[in-house]
């Protein structure tokens, strides 16, 4: 019972960190594509 509860834990602190790296992921992903946004902006300009 205690191991089952414990491997649930685990698996719960497994997806928490998937879900912050995912996180991390889009909102770097996003600031990339705002950079690379603005220097095609400038570079037009």
């Amino acid at each position: 019972m205690a191991s089952a509860r414990s491997g649930h834990q685990t698996e719960t602190s497994k997806a928490r960190c998937l879900t912050e790296f995912s996180v991390v992921l889009l909102s770097v992903g996003a600031l990339a594509f705002a950079g690379l946004l603005w220097l095609a902006i400038l570079w037009v300009l």
